[in-house]
């Protein structure tokens, strides 16, 4: 018996009843009950020994900080005179971790095995290891730890990536991505793409197996993506009213109109603690709002003819928005249904005629223009590549510029496409070569960013550190003509752009 710490014989329940009684009470029925049951279970596993017991305990815990042993153990111990007592309690120090050097310790069959196979690779003797494979009790188990062996081998240093690293080559379950990634069955949104570059791995995590992240946020922790969904529905609200205003309301007025109407819708569905959150939020908020007045007024100023916001949160391809229907993007035979939602579009009329622009607000630190010009980052393009088709195609406004605005930032930063026509064609067959890539399975742990062991969501599953140790390489794309190969498999079809 292992682990008989305080609170495993007996265990806590049948032991708190006693602990709430007041001085002179006496326990009823059902605590003697509860806890004769720990007393009858600690016996009858000292009486299913034939040869006799050893009962293990810790005295410290991982950070060497003192442990009770168990009640029934303290009471057995007691029991024992002074002779017997020192003849079969010894303490320990520490042991080798596999008990090489107390392998008469090594009683449960989990422990032999460790033992066993721990001796075959510090010392070579197979013997004890042999006869554990050949005893068909043992044989799964022992299975098990070969593959994972087998594993750790394909992931050495030198090795390229393969099924071990996330490239899936069974033909079954590459018919399975196939289909379920095909334009029949499966509407992309930009993000899920961008997923992909960034890392093929977690779009594998997220998108294919949909794993859920463990929510690690306490209850005090700053909630960043409900943060920004408000400051979306306030600025929304805000330009909303301003455009009905027709200028006879100041924008201060406004704003302030907007962060209430929008905060006390919420508030109202809150308890107290999340109401006093709220009201330090709120604080924070009205900062980032007063920085966007000022960043809009910049915005008007800056711009040949003041632009007109004319579509908020645009919603195409999902039922309910206002295009429900997917945008289909073609590149000769091959179609791709794209889904998403746009924060913003502004229409500028400019010397060359009516002109739009993809506005998308971040809260944080936008990415920098040369990762959309380079398709690093494909949402702002593929979004103006929507607009064209779903708003304007009938009324030939064509594509200004993209851009993020930065809410704590420098407000709106234009991206220009200098040749919108040919880059638009880079575009297709970037996301075309990403959909094929999905289709195949190449979910290599290769992510584009360093540090992202800190922060992503799926990084108790991907192993990025052995990955990184075995000085696995991924080639990236530099830009928006290379010609690459990803973590060692080839493209299909020659001037393939490669992720």
């Amino acid at each position: 018996m292992v682990g008989l710490v305080e609170g495993s014989f007996p265990r806590r329940p049948a032991v708190q009843r006693f602990l709430a009684l007041k001085p002179g009470e006496a326990a009823d029925d059902a605590a003697r009950k509860a806890y004769s049951a720990e007393a009858l279970r600690f016996a009858r596993v000292l009486g299913a020994a034939d040869h006799g017991a050893h009962l293990f305990y810790p005295t410290t815990d991982a950070k060497g900080q003192p442990l009770l042993r168990a009640g029934f153990l303290d009471d057995l111990l007691g029991a024992l005179s002074s002779a017997a007592e020192s003849a079969c309690h010894v303490a320990h120090a520490r042991f080798h971790p596999a008990l090489l050097d107390r392998e008469d310790l090594a009683l449960s069959p989990a422990d032999a095995r460790v033992a066993a196979a721990a001796r075959a690779a510090e010392s070579g003797r197979l013997g004890r290891l042999r006869a554990l494979a050949r005893d068909p009790y043992h044989r799964a188990p022992l299975e098990g730890a070969a593959a994972a062996l087998a594993a750790l081998e394909h992931r050495r240093k030198g090795t390229p990536f393969g099924p071990f690293e996330g490239l899936i080559d069974d033909p079954a379950a590459a018919a399975r991505l196939a289909k379920d990634f095909g334009p029949a069955d499966h509407t992309f949104s930009p993000s899920q793409l961008e997923t992909y570059l960034i890392c093929p791995f977690q779009f594998f995590s997220r998108h294919v197996l949909k794993l859920s992240p463990i929510a690690e946020r306490d209850e005090l922790d700053e909630d960043y993506t409900e943060r920004g969904s408000r400051l979306h529905d306030i600025l929304e609200e805000f330009e909303k009213r301003r455009a009905e205003s027709d200028g006879h309301a100041i924008d201060d007025l406004l704003l302030a109109r907007a962060v209430d109407k929008v905060l006390a819708r919420e508030v109202r569905e809150l308890s107290e603690l999340e109401v006093a959150l709220r009201e330090i939020e709120q604080g924070q908020v009205e900062r980032v709002v007063a920085q966007y007045a000022r960043q809009r007024a910049d915005y008007e100023s800056e711009a040949p003819a003041p632009p007109a916001p004319t579509w908020f949160e645009f919603g195409f391809g999902e039922p309910g928005s206002d295009h429900p229907l997917p945008y289909e993007l073609r590149l000769g035979e091959q179609v791709a249904r794209l889904k998403g939602r746009i924060d913003r579009i502004d229409v500028v009329d400019s010397p060359a005629g009516r002109r739009f622009r993809v506005i998308d607000y971040k809260s944080g630190t936008p990415p920098s223009g040369k990762d959309v010009t380079n398709f690093r980052m494909l949402q702002l393009p593929l979004y103006a590549m929507a607009v064209e088709k779903l708003l304007y195609e009938t009324d030939r406004v064509g594509l200004m510029d993209v851009g993020y605005w930065g809410l704590k930032d420098k407000g709106y930063r234009p991206i220009v496409f200098k040749t919108w026509e040919e880059e638009r064609e880079e575009l297709k067959r970037r996301v075309f070569d990403v959909i094929r890539r999905i289709q195949d399975g190449a979910f290599q742990v290769a992510p584009q960013k360093d540090g992202c062991e800190a922060y992503c969501e799926y990084r108790g599953v991907c192993r990025i550190r052995q990955v990184r140790a075995a000085g696995k390489a991924d080639a990236p794309l530099e830009g928006p003509s290379a010609e690459k190969t990803l973590g060692g498999r080839p493209a299909k079809k020659a001037g393939a752009v490669e992720s």
